[in-house]
């Protein structure tokens, strides 16, 4: 319908509260214990609800519940 992958994570979030994790082309997340870690190549975003995107760099510790 027209709708950018970018809109969609905004409409999920008027439903839900939960952080999403905008991973683009090539990235990759590490789970180890309670560390989650950005790999890969370029950047990633995360989305909360009420709060502008913020912009995490590959190899930055992402802070996201699980």
């Amino acid at each position: 319908m027209g709708e950018t992958q970018e809109e969609r994570i905004w409409q999920f979030l008027e439903e839900n509260d939960a952080p999403v994790v905008g991973l683009r082309e090539g990235e990759w997340l590490r789970i180890e214990g309670k560390s989650t870690r950005l790999g890969g190549a370029m950047d990633a975003r995360i989305f909360r609800r009420g709060q502008p995107p913020v912009e995490k760099r590959s190899g930055e510790e992402l802070e996201v519940a699980r």
